[in-house]
């Protein structure tokens, strides 16, 4: 049955290998040379990196660099203030959880002579594999949230880069005010009046 579907996935495959058509007008038209002017020209194909591309691969590569490029230097303490927190957080929890498991090992390998240590003396074996799946949960969970901190601050260089050119002048305005708004029955009701301009 496998060498069935795996014959028809060969056939399919290679239809499509062969339905490319070559175009009849390149091939009368070059004849295997290249014209002279595509040959002299001296165009730079190669696109430069936008600021918020850089911005963004030098915050993937450091941490904070993205941030430093921007010149948003105020953002580096909390970019390793981040990573320096979520770090321990991680830590916390995976010393946690080596400390449970390895009791947990202690307490079921059945020989008599391996330490316990006195905190979990009264602990039952079932208390220890709950808190053993808590203690890896909670540190699973300090490992995606560190990710996606590293991810946020990566966007976030990006977002800046982007916004740096951003118009922000005092042209630009939204503006609430209090006012007076005129009813059916020549009754005044309060109310708030938005104006924006441009």
């Amino acid at each position: 049955m496998p060498r069935f579907f795996l014959s028809i996935l060969l056939l399919v495959l290679s239809n499509f290998a062969f339905s490319q058509k070559s175009d009849s007008l390149l091939v009368k038209d070059m004849k295997g040379k290249v014209p002279a002017e595509y040959k002299e020209s001296k165009i730079d194909s190669r696109k430069p990196i936008s600021s918020q591309a850089k911005a963004a691969m030098m915050s993937a590569v450091l941490p904070g660099l993205g941030q430093a490029y921007n010149k948003s230097y105020w953002k580096l303490p909390l970019v390793y203030g981040g990573a320096v927190g979520f770090g321990a957080w991680i830590k916390f929890n995976h010393d946690q959880y080596t400390e449970i498991r390895n009791e947990l090992i202690a307490k079921t390998d059945g020989d008599p002579s391996t330490e316990v240590n006195p905190r979990f003396a009264n602990a039952s074996e079932a208390t220890l594999r709950s808190v053993r799946d808590n203690t890896r949960r909670n540190r699973d969970y300090s490992i995606i949230l560190a990710t996606v901190f590293y991810g946020l601050q990566i966007a976030e260089a990006a977002v800046d880069a982007h916004l740096k050119d951003f118009d922000v002048s005092d042209d630009i305005s939204f503006r609430l005010e209090p006012t007076l708004i005129p009813t059916v029955n020549q009754k005044f009701v309060f109310g708030l009046k938005a104006t924006a301009s441009f």
